[in-house]
C-alpha cells in the first residue's frame, strides 16, 4: 500500500502547485487590471502598498 500513499501524496503536490500558480496569476491579473484603470483618474498617486 506504500505506492498508494506515494500516489496521493504526488497528487497533491501538483494541485497544490497548480492552486498556488493559478493564485499567483490571477493575482497578477487583477492588479494590472486596477492599476491599468486607476492611472488616468489618479492626479494624486498614493501608495497603498
Amino acid at each position: 500500500m506504500k505506492t498508494r500513499g506515494q500516489n496521493n501524496e504526488i497528487r497533491f503536490r501538483v494541485i497544490a502547485y497548480n492552486a498556488a500558480r493559478i493564485a499567483n496569476l490571477a493575482y497578477s491579473l487583477v492588479r494590472g487590471f486596477l492599476q491599468s484603470r486607476e492611472r488616468p483618474q489618479l492626479k494624486y498617486p498614493l501608495n497603498t502598498d
